[in-house]
């Protein structure tokens, strides 16, 4: 008569062999978005992005690749050191979706700035709908491709926070701390509060700006 425990054993190892199988069929066979065209620099911000997908279902898959992500680390976790191989599998197909959920996100940040911007000059630049991540990413690619413009000043429009599901705002406190951890002199404009101004006359000025804001 076979071994009770090594019965339930092999169960328990056949059932996350599926698990890990069924994990890698969804990897390789959902959430692929061929016609995508990212855009890493300042040049890139004139491509077209052709994509037949709504940033918002993009957002939920993001998520939904991140939950999975977590869920398989934690059985990971939970499986004793005899089992390491197997652990040592379900970390690589987390990161699988660690990747995804990445990916899909770029696609849908790329989507709503493009949309958000279109018309916009070099000038201006709108970040509603971004996390703050891609904002403060956004942020530097504007700042880099206004200064090659020589452009005097930049008008960052970062919302109010009545977008954010507590209303309060998360896109202003964090664009202005890293536009003055930075050196660029900016301010709320005066009649609109969702709006920041960016000095960048020039690199004395930012000097001087440090000066002032280090003490």
């Amino acid at each position: 008569m076979p071994d009770p425990f090594l019965v339930i054993g092999v169960v328990v190892v056949a059932a996350m062999v599926l698990i890990i199988t069924l994990t890698a069929i969804l990897y390789s066979c959902c959430l692929r978005d061929k016609n995508y065209v990212p855009l890493d620099d300042a040049a890139a911000d004139d491509v077209i992005i052709i994509v037949n997908e709504d940033p918002a279902i993009l957002r939920e898959r993001a998520r939904n690749a991140g939950q999975f992500k977590e869920q398989l680390r934690e059985q990971a976790d939970a499986l004793p050191r005899r089992k390491s191989s197997l652990a040592r599998k379900l970390r690589k197909n987390a990161e699988m979706y660690e990747q995804e959920q990445v990916r899909l996100n770029k696609i849908a940040s790329d989507l709503i700035y493009q949309s958000a911007n279109h018309g916009n000059g070099p000038e201006v630049i709108d970040l509603h709908y971004l996390y703050v991540r891609e904002a403060i990413e956004r942020t530097e690619i504007a700042i880099r491709r206004a200064r090659k413009l020589r452009i005097r000043e930049l008008r960052i429009i970062v919302g109010r926070g009545n977008n954010s599901r507590d209303f309060q705002a998360k896109l202003r406190p964090a664009v202005l701390k890293w536009l003055r951890r930075n050196g660029y002199p900016s301010a709320l404009h005066r009649n609109n509060n969702g709006m920041v101004i960016v000095d960048l006359r020039g690199a004395w000025l930012r000097y001087v700006y440090m000066l002032l804001m280090c003490g």
